[in-house]
C-alpha cells in the first residue's frame, strides 16, 4: 500500500488507510502520515484531498497518544 509507484492510486486503498490511522503501532502510523503528506495534497480530486487530510489528522493524534 505504501509503495512509491502507487502514490496516486490512493483511491484504490483509501478505506485501508483508516485502519492504519487507528493503529497502535508507531511504525504504521508514521508510514500512514508520510504517505498522506506526500500523496494527499497533490491528488487531483479535491474531495479525496479532504479525506486524506482527515486520515492524516487522525494518524497524528493517535501517534501523539502513543508518545
Amino acid at each position: 500500500m505504501f509503495q512509491k509507484d502507487f502514490d496516486m492510486r490512493v483511491c484504490d486503498y483509501l478505506g485501508l488507510l483508516w485502519f492504519g490511522a487507528a493503529s497502535d503501532d508507531k511504525g504504521i502510523l508514521q508510514l500512514v502520515i508520510k504517505h498522506c503528506e506526500t500523496s494527499g495534497p497533490r491528488h487531483p480530486v479535491i474531495d479525496i484531498r479532504a479525506l486524506i487530510l482527515g486520515i492524516l489528522q487522525q494518524s497524528e493524534a493517535n501517534l501523539e497518544k502513543l508518545a
